[in-house]
């Protein structure tokens, strides 16, 4: 007759939610054995055993009691006993407190939960308390009594903090005295800007324009804050100068002109001026504040002044420079009475560059000829002797300080 086979389990061990741990089986008999176990819910097997020893892992989600439920060798069933007491220890659960969003440049103290054996952030720390400066995925990974493990992570934003800066240049505006400040600061999009002028105003605009109703020092300020919170702020001294207006305005020596003496002298009488531009009105043009000019043609010439005060601001003036024709007669009386005796006397001095005269008979020979305004003819021929009562043909040619050409010819007549 065949012995009775017998088995046991048995196995009494703590473990952490989702580590494995064995159970042990004992047998007698004549192998091979048939068995089968239990959890209380489930039952697994039949399993076959070469063996009279053997253990199997488990992972149960809680405490667990395995007990055997079947068992049978080669010959026939037979009989079991024990349990196997599996404990299962809950994972912990960590929480992180702290600021989880700064700004650049500040930093924050993130704290996991207390009480545990052990910590261990991602980045090397093995405190509850871990400071950071750097955005990015922060984990902690905590011990209990039990040496169990759990882990938590947050993310943690670091936000760019503005740098504020801005510049600030007065107006080429002549009639307003308007200020242009530039924002030259670093900035994320959709930052808002509040600009104080230091005169009880204020601007939400990126580059705003400012006008200051009196002159004197004001502090503007210029702050930034982000969406996220992130704030910079700066001042600067603004100068506000408000400089008079130029007005201008000239006079010119001589008045009358005529076109062989046509240097003309211009006196600057503007008032605020620190840079003086002229227009002759014949195409001339200087940049001095008080030049002499020559008029080369006949005519009424508008002369404009334009000046500038030391903001750059202009004003201008125009006057009419008249310049009148040369005028030959056309008759002179040699006599020697002290009237009309000379051909011809122009009766200003001429300003030019080269003058020449000839006066030619009726029969086209030349009877005087001279390269000087100052000599005028008297009414001898070329043997000095008296010319007849006639007319005579005459060639002036001047060349203007200018260069300008100017040629004449006509006839006069010689009475006695």
């Amino acid at each position: 007759m065949n012995a009775i086979p017998t088995g046991s389990i048995f196995g009494s061990t703590a473990i952490c939610f989702g580590d494995q741990t064995p159970i042990y089986f004992n047998f007698t008999g004549v192998a091979p054995f048939t068995f089968s176990y239990s959890d209380g819910t489930n039952t697994f097997g039949p399993i076959n055993s070469n063996g009279t020893t053997i253990d199997l892992p488990v992972t149960p989600n809680t405490s667990t009691t395995y007990t055997l439920i079947a068992l049978n060798d080669v010959n026939c069933p037979g009989t079991f006993v024990g349990t196997a007491d599996i404990v299962v220890n809950q994972l912990p659960v960590p929480s992180i407190t702290g600021d989880l969003e700064i700004c650049d440049g500040d930093s924050s103290t993130l704290t996991a939960t207390p009480g545990f054996v052990d910590y261990l952030w991602s980045n090397g720390t093995n405190a509850p308390d871990n400071t950071v400066t750097v955005g990015g995925n922060y984990s902690v990974t905590v011990t209990d009594l039990n040496g169990c493990q759990g882990t938590t992570a947050v993310n943690f934003t670091v936000n760019q903090t503005p740098v504020a800066s801005f510049t600030h240049v007065p107006s080429s505006d002549c009639n307003t005295p308007r200020t242009f400040f530039t924002n030259t600061s670093t900035y994320p999009a959709l930052s808002q800007f509040t600009w104080t002028f230091g005169d009880s105003t204020t601007s939400n605009q990126t580059n705003p324009t400012h006008i200051y109703e009196e002159q004197g020092t004001y502090t503007a300020t210029l702050y930034i804050m982000t969406t996220a919170g992130c704030a910079d702020t700066v001042s600067d001294d603004v100068e506000v100068i408000f400089y008079p207006l130029a007005e201008a305005d000239f006079k010119f020596d001589p008045e009358f002109v005529n076109v062989f003496n046509g240097k003309v002298q211009f006196t600057d009488l503007s008032l605020n001026a620190v840079a003086w531009s002229w227009d002759f009105g014949d195409g001339g043009s200087i940049v001095q504040q008080n030049p002499y000019h020559y008029f080369n043609e006949v005519g009424d010439f508008p002369v404009t002044l334009t000046v500038l005060n030391i903001n750059g601001c202009p004003d201008s003036k125009t006057r009419m420079v008249m310049v009148n024709p040369f005028y030959v007669p056309n008759a002179f009386t040699p006599n020697d009475d002290g009237v009309n005796d000379f051909f011809f006397n122009a009766g200003y001095d001429l300003d030019v560059t080269s003058f020449e005269m000839i006066i030619f008979n009726r029969w086209g020979q030349k009877v005087y000829v001279t390269d000087s305004w100052l000599k005028f003819w008297n009414g001898l021929d070329v043997d000095n002797k008296p010319a007849p009562e006639g007319v005579y043909a005459y060639t002036i040619k001047v060349v203007t300080r200018g260069g300008k050409e100017h040629i004449f010819q006509g006839t006069t007549t010689l009475v006695r």
